[in-house]
Parts: C-alpha cells; structure tokens; sequence
C-alpha cells in the first residue's frame, strides 16, 4: 500500500488557494492548513494547523507523524493583496512583511526538523512583477532568465525570492512561482473590470498595446501541481498561460462580454501623473512566457484564456468548472 504524503499550505485563504486546496484533497494527499484562526472552515479532507508569522510561531509536533505520512512539500502563498489597498510607506511594509514572515517562520520551523522529515520541495508564490512593469517596452518576450526590473513590485518580487532561496540551505529545493494575472469569476482581475463594466466604468487604460500575461485559475492550478509533483522544476516558473494578451483586446472582450461600450479611453500621458501604484498595475507591460512549464511537459487546457471564459459562460450565472478539473 503507497504511503500517503502530506502538503502544508499556508497563505490558502484567497481564490487561488482555496481552489488549489481543493485540488489537492482530491489528489489523495494529507493536506494541512496553516491558519491565523483555527478550525474556521475546517473540511474533513483538509486539516488546520494554528501559526502565527508575525510572532514566527509555528509548533513543529503539529506536523503530526512524518514517519507515516511524509511531508512531500511545502507551499507558501502567503502576502497581503497588491492592489487592495493605497501604497503608503506603511502598506509597502506590509506587503513586503506579509510576504517574507511566513517563509521566514517556515524555514525556521523546518530547520527544527531532522534532514530525513524535512520536504522534498518548497513551492512559494512570486510575481512576473520580479521583471518590472515595463519589461515589454519593445513587445520583447519575457522567460524565466530575463533580468530584473528595478521598480517597487520588482525589488519586493526579488526578496520574495531570496527569503524562500533561503530553505536551499537546508538541501530543500526551492521553486518560485512567478504568477501572471489569475481569471476567475470569483476573484482576482476579472471579477474586479467585471463590476467596473457592468456600471459602465469600465476604460482602456493608455494605448491598450501593453501585453498582460492572462491565466485561468484551473490552468494555475494545474500548473502548481505540476510544479508539485516535476521534481526537477526547481527555481523560478513562470505561472502564464502561453498567449499574452494586448490590453486593447482584454477591454474589447470585457466591454462584448458585459454588453457595455468601451467608450472611456484614459491617455498614456494622463496615468503618468497618478500615484507610482497606479502606474506600475495599470500600465504594466509584461509579454512573459511559460517557458518552464511547457519544457517540462506541461499542456495548457485554457490556451486561449478569453475563449475559454467565454465558453464557460461565467457571466450568465452557468456553472463554473471547478478549478482543478
């Protein structure tokens, strides 16, 4: 009989998270639950273990018995949201604190652990904003060993990373995952310009020619698990679908898809004197790649991100595919 293997997550409470837990109850591993507040929407396919990052609280014996079932890896997806908020000095600590505590805490409680419990692979969330807003100045494509931008969300990506490079000291593999703009209803960029659209709000912003790296949820997370479960996918993973999208073509498709016009144009020259927040996720112009992903053998099912939320007919009250499927 296979010996059962055990994922902690921590940082699941979003759409993405909760959909890749989901998933990863349905895959037959043992799969625990790093939460502030414990036993809050607890299911019997997912058990929760209390922690607390910003004490770097995180009880080792709750693990429970590694021996029989094996901590195959870890996933960090913890970070306060990027645009839920204005970006005073405060918030950027935040997002800079919210994102390294919990893998600071992780590799801590790891280290405790001796060599032969420890996991197989840390998975941690990044961003493709590791490349800078305007990697794409010349529509040049953009993979895993493209440089570093230098702006805000660059510099915080990089920490991002060196915090959880840190566990390599350990032996643990480490692998980043550098996410695009996750589609679904639910959540994230499209429930966001779906509300925008359907009070006629919804605008291009500048000249709608920047390239903005589109993923469904049920590709991203597939693509976690394949990262999951591909033992030599180590290091930075681009999480896109294989299709930048221009911005021009998502505002068309938002305007069709909510029956409203795409009347309200913002200019280029406008956004350049609103706030630095402003600029960096409005204007951002990223035409990455999932170059990783598909060298190592992983096929999309949503190549074609726009077609596939139209077919899903997500705005019509029609039932949503689960994401993991």
């Amino acid at each position: 009989m296979a010996v059962k293997e055990t994922i902690l997550v921590a940082g699941a409470s979003g759409f993405i998270g909760s959909a890749l837990l989901k998933t990863l109850s349905e895959k037959d591993y043992t799969v625990l639950q790093l939460v502030r507040h414990q036993h809050e929407h607890e299911t019997a396919n997912v058990k929760q273990i209390y922690w607390d990052p910003e004490k770097e609280y995180l009880e080792p014996a709750a693990l429970g018995n590694l021996e029989e079932t094996p901590l195959k890896a870890v996933i960090c997806l913890s970070g306060a949201g990027i645009a839920d908020k204005i970006w005073t000095q405060k918030r950027k600590e935040t997002l800079e604190s919210s994102r390294l505590k919990p893998l600071q805490t992780l590799i801590k409680t790891l280290e405790t652990l001796p060599p032969q419990h420890r996991p197989s692979k840390l998975i941690t969330a990044s961003a493709v904003g590791y490349y800078g807003a305007n990697a794409s100045q010349n529509h040049s494509e953009i993979t895993e060993t493209s440089p570093a931008g230098t702006d805000f969300l660059a510099q915080l990506c990089q920490k991002w990373e060196t915090a959880g490079a840190a566990a390599e000291n350990l032996n643990i593999p480490v692998a980043h995952l550098r996410t695009g703009l996750v589609m679904h209803p639910s959540g994230g960029l499209l429930k966001t310009f779906d509300k925008l659209y359907r009070y006629g709000l919804g605008a291009q912003l500048g000249t709608g020619e920047n390239w903005m790296p589109l993923i469904t949820l049920r590709d991203h997370v597939r693509a976690i698990c394949h990262v999951l479960e591909t033992p030599e996918l180590t290091g930075p993973v681009n999480l896109v679908g294989p299709n930048p999208v221009p911005a021009r073509d998502f505002h068309q498709f938002m305007a069709e898809r909510t029956r409203r016009p795409k009347w309200i144009k913002i200019p280029r020259a406008l956004l350049h004197l609103a706030p630095e927040q402003i600029q960096l996720l409005a204007l951002a112009n990223q035409r990455v790649l999932p170059k990783r992903l598909e060298e190592t053998g992983f096929v999309f099912k949503d190549a074609d991100v726009l077609k596939a939320i139209e077919e899903e007919s997500w705005y019509h009250g029609a039932r949503i595919v689960a994401p993991g499927k």
